[in-house]
């Protein structure tokens, strides 16, 4: 089912005709076939890929030269809302994680670290500042300038809403049926193909892939979306003034 779901979003971006019959012969076949936990994970994945399939004709067929730069920007990100709406409305209620006070002092726990959550996003951010800030200084003042805007319309909207989707809805929801573990593999996984449909290549995506488990890492263990959106946004606005984004 796990796979099925891996599938379902790389065949959606690949427009793929032999790819969406097979995982829909098979979504089927584990339906009839399953637990009841097995059909509310496919029902999910299913609700998904409709409000996926309708993001994506929405930002790319839709939407495009609706005016200033900015606004252009802000409804190609908030139509991420059309994959938001279907889950949310799934659940009835808000996920787990969503509206929780981070515990800032929980213990951060990796296999080979441990520290609190307020301590690893600090060094987190730090170490991603160091990392850009070679490509953001050779762009230069004036371009930081020119794209500050934009830069916090599209990092903010981005992050707000990748986040309420792969760790508040998905990650919360997929946790309760496969168990924690698999649901942060599964969610990080296809946090890192959705960006495909943004230009980026399967191997950037999978470097994403990566992103989003460290996203879902702290989520789970601070229990709450909050750090995950701030250490989100800052990798965001990082990346636009980098260039390596461009909005």
């Amino acid at each position: 089912m796990a796979g099925l779901f891996i599938g379902l979003v790389a065949g959606i971006q690949l427009e793929n005709p032999a790819l969406a019959i097979f995982c829909f012969v098979l979504g089927i076949f584990l339906f009839f076939s399953g637990s009841e936990r097995d059909k509310s994970f496919l029902w999910t994945s299913f609700l998904f890929s409709v409000g996926f399939s309708a993001y994506l004709f929405v930002s790319t067929e839709l939407i495009g030269n609706t005016g200033p730069r900015e606004w252009e920007i802000f409804l190609k990100r908030a139509s991420l809302l059309f994959v938001v709406l279907p889950l949310w409305l799934l659940g009835g209620s808000a996920p787990a994680f969503f509206f929780q006070k981070p515990d800032w002092h929980a213990p951060f726990v990796l296999p080979f670290h441990r520290t609190t959550i307020k301590r690893f996003l600090l060094i987190a951010l730090f170490s991603n500042v160091l990392v850009f800030l070679p490509f953001i200084m050779q762009n230069g003042w004036l371009y930081i300038k020119e794209a500050f805007v934009l830069a916090l319309v599209f990092s903010l909207t981005n992050a707000l809403l990748e986040e309420w989707i792969w760790r508040g809805l998905l990650l919360s929801r997929f946790s309760a049926l496969i168990g924690v573990r698999t649901a942060l593999w599964v969610t990080s996984l296809g946090f890192g193909l959705q960006h495909y449909s943004l230009g980026f290549s399967w191997p950037i995506c999978f470097a994403f892939a990566l992103g989003g488990l460290f996203y879902g890492l702290i989520t789970v263990q601070s229990k709450s979306l909050v750090p995950a959106v701030i250490w989100h946004f800052c990798i965001n606005v990082l990346m636009v003034f980098s260039g390596l984004i461009h909005t």
